[in-house]
């Protein structure tokens, strides 16, 4: 069985360890989700790392349930090179995310809210309050067993860390996104999990 050196789902994918500055620090604890794209269809590339939490705080305030995200894609077209990186850092309505302490499943369905920055060509722009639909679905496929999740990912407007004693089980998981009402493409991708977080802090940066 893989291990939970998975970290929530976050492979490899543009990880660093440089620390983030000015970041928002949220104590965490509750169920969690974790999925990582990177596909190429031929034409375009992306790459996707969503992490939900369910319980999510900072001194003072009330523990919500939360989505941090980063979508990457990258081609050619005919007017030359396309790039589009949509992330952001959401607190989730009730209902938008669903993840049993059993770990039994997971699903996400909210509409959230970021900073998309898009190139095509040398037509470059960057909207702030931009909106997408995101749909994930965990299918747990491994017993579940203790780690400790430890990770920095940073790339370009965008970093998230993560400290956390975990029980966690590798899953897929089939996703969706619908941004500024443009479909991404995210399919299904085995680097998914679930886990249950003993302890532990989410720091994120969003420029």
């Amino acid at each position: 069985m893989r291990k939970l050196a998975l970290c929530l789902g976050l492979l490899a994918l543009s990880i660093s360890r440089v620390p983030l500055a000015s970041a928002d620090t949220y104590q965490i604890g509750g169920p969690a989700g974790a999925a990582v794209w990177a596909s190429y269809d031929g034409q375009t590339a992306t790459q996707a790392v969503i992490l939900t939490l369910s319980d999510t705080s900072k001194p003072g305030d009330d523990s919500v349930a939360r989505c941090t995200f980063n979508i990457l894609q990258w081609g050619f077209t005919s007017s030359g090179l396309m790039f589009r990186q949509f992330y952001g850092d959401a607190a989730l309505p009730a209902g938008a995310l669903s993840l049993p302490t059993d770990l039994s499943k997971g699903a996400l369905d909210a509409t959230v809210t970021g900073t998309l920055v898009s190139q095509v060509g040398f037509n470059y722009t960057v909207k702030n309050n931009a909106t997408c639909t995101l749909k994930c679905d965990w299918t747990p496929t491994g017993d579940p067993s203790s780690g400790y999740s430890s990770w920095t990912y940073q790339v370009l407007g965008y970093g998230a860390a993560l400290q956390a004693n975990t029980v966690g089980r590798p899953a897929t998981c089939s996703g969706s996104a619908v941004l500024d009402g443009l479909a991404i493409a995210l399919g299904q991708t085995p680097y998914g999990s679930l886990a249950t977080v003993t302890g532990g802090a989410l720091s994120v940066n969003v420029k």
